[in-house]
């Protein structure tokens, strides 16, 4: 289940079941704590912001239970520009990779 935006009843939040994705601030006041309490904290995912790429896939992942490192062609390239671009201060969102 994925969950976007506001105005959600309190029947369809009652309804959900299973683990749940939340993406973008709104729906996270909205439902998060919530949910956590019905649902339990390690089946609700959130993603922060409006259409935070990085987030949003380190969420996705582990609600499916997936690497991200599954989604590229090479890992080890991967993990080489990652740690050069840690070495010069990259200050870009990435995936949670471990």
């Amino acid at each position: 289940m994925i969950l976007m935006g506001k105005g959600f009843t309190p029947e369809t939040l009652d309804s959900i079941t299973g683990r749940v994705f939340i993406a973008g601030d709104c729906a996270i006041e909205e439902t998060q704590e919530r949910l956590v309490e019905q649902l339990g904290k390690k089946n609700v995912f959130v993603s922060p912001t409006c259409n935070r790429l990085a987030s949003t896939t380190t969420a996705l992942c582990k609600l499916m239970g997936v690497s991200p490192l599954d989604l590229i062609p090479s890992k080890t390239a991967t993990i080489k520009f990652l740690l050069i671009a840690k070495l010069h201060r990259s200050k870009a969102l990435i995936p949670d990779i471990f």
